[in-house]
């Protein structure tokens, strides 16, 4: 299948994806108050930091591992075993620490336990989801790949109107209808995953182990400090403005979200043919990639305006007053998902080095620096210095990974203006 066919597939994969929360803004805006919507966050906000921990951010290795040389269908077999295993202790851990510190941690962000439960029960219902779809984009089998997410997206949105009709008119139509929706698409990648070989028994090698731990534990808190990035601003909000500011940042964060469909789906289709052609050293390739990434940031700076005008007026067409402060907001919103944008264009250079811990040492750094400056300044400009605060990490950390990744591979970046 063709570059630019991948290109399409998984963007209209991706725009679905984004669309269906998207689609759904109007309805929940105006039949959830914003106190609910920003619980709803929180769940969500929870299930994206206990889907990093559970299975220890092993996606990303089990991804660069296919690009080895001389691999084997059993070598294939017994390294995805390995990473099975340290799967099912990776979830047992954390359902220990939940056990012991549940309660604690729920009185802390003032959410219910239950939540965290209900949180943990989707993370580890979807790791086999997202391992399943990491293959088939190796295996650029974008089709199937779009089908799972097709799937995925219309059966929410069946099963949260079943729910929100038939039972509960409140927030558990959102967390029960997610989870209902994930349980059949979780057990049909199993059975897909059997078929490729990496759901069957192996051989246990520490070697592997050690292996798949250095990798995934390295890449960990590169995740967790793009999470806290990410994500912090919303438990920010809601411990000192209440949950009905967290609904309005997620609002605006929502709308915003809607560019990673372009970014994620030109991402996914182009990864397999770079790493290609930084194994094989081809010049022609690279110098090709080098073009290509300047001609995005260069659109990505130019998009950012009409962009954030756009957004902010579709925010006052569609949703009830109560949530019109987030036009106010969604700007800064929009410019963060540019610069990750761009982020993206680099940071898989740093994947391919496996130099992962400086991408955590960064994360980290940048992750912690946003949520200082939204904690010193939220009493006295509420959401914007939260947003603020997120825009100048994601700012620091893509010009931190450019830097990086132009230090540790060998591209022809100084060619790129040459005929």
């Amino acid at each position: 299948m063709g570059l630019r066919t991948n290109v399409a597939l998984y963007s209209v994969g991706n725009l679905v994806v984004a669309l269906v929360p998207f689609i759904l803004i109007p309805f929940m805006t105006n039949v959830f108050d914003p106190e609910t919507y920003g619980l709803i966050t929180m769940f969500q906000v929870i299930v994206g930091l206990l889907s990093i921990v559970v299975g220890l951010s092993m996606n990303g290795p089990l991804l660069r591992f296919n690009y080895n040389k001389n691999l084997t269908e059993k070598g294939i077999v017994n390294y995805f075993y390995n990473s099975w295993l340290i799967y099912i202790v990776s979830v047992l851990l954390v359902l220990f620490m939940i056990y012991l510190y549940g309660a604690r941690i729920a009185n802390f962000i003032e959410i219910q336990e239950r939540l965290i439960w209900l949180s943990l029960i989707a993370a580890t219902l979807y790791y086999p989801i997202k391992i399943l779809l990491g293959q088939l984009q190796v295996k650029e089998e974008a089709k199937k790949y779009v089908s799972i997410q097709l799937i995925l997206s219309f059966m929410f949105i069946l099963t949260f109107f079943a729910f929100y009709y038939l039972l509960y008119q409140d927030l558990r139509s959102r967390i029960y209808s997610y989870i209902f929706t994930i349980v059949p698409v979780c057990i049909f990648s199993i059975f897909l995953l059997r078929r490729y070989n990496c759901l069957n028994l192996g051989k246990y090698s520490f070697s592997t182990v050690k292996d798949i731990l250095l990798q995934s534990v390295g890449i960990l808190p590169h995740l967790l400090g793009v999470y806290i990035i990410s994500f912090v601003d919303r438990f920010i909000a809601n411990k000192y403005l209440g949950t009905e500011a967290v609904g309005i940042l997620m609002l605006s964060i929502q709308i915003s979200l809607v560019l990673n469909i372009i970014f994620d789906g030109i991402n996914k289709a182009l990864n397999p043919r770079l790493f290609r052609a930084l194994r094989d050293d081809d010049y022609t390739e690279k110098l090709l990639f080098a073009r290509g990434t300047l001609v995005l940031v260069i659109l990505l700076i130019l998009c950012s305006v009409p962009f954030s005008y756009i957004s902010s007026k579709l925010i006052l067409l569609f949703t009830d007053s109560s949530y019109h402060y987030a036009a106010e907001i969604v700007k800064y919103s929009i410019v963060t998902q540019l610069i990750n944008g761009i982020y993206l264009a680099f940071v898989n250079y740093i994947v391919y080095s496996k130099k992962l811990w400086l991408l955590s040492v960064v994360s980290i750094i940048t992750g912690v620096g946003a949520a200082v400056l939204s904690v010193i300044y939220v009493e006295q400009y509420g959401l914007v210095a939260i947003v603020y605060s997120s825009m100048l990490a994601a700012i620091i950390r893509t010009i931190s990974a450019v830097v990086i990744s132009t230090k540790l591979v060998k591209m022809p970046w100084n060619m790129v203006f040459k005929v």
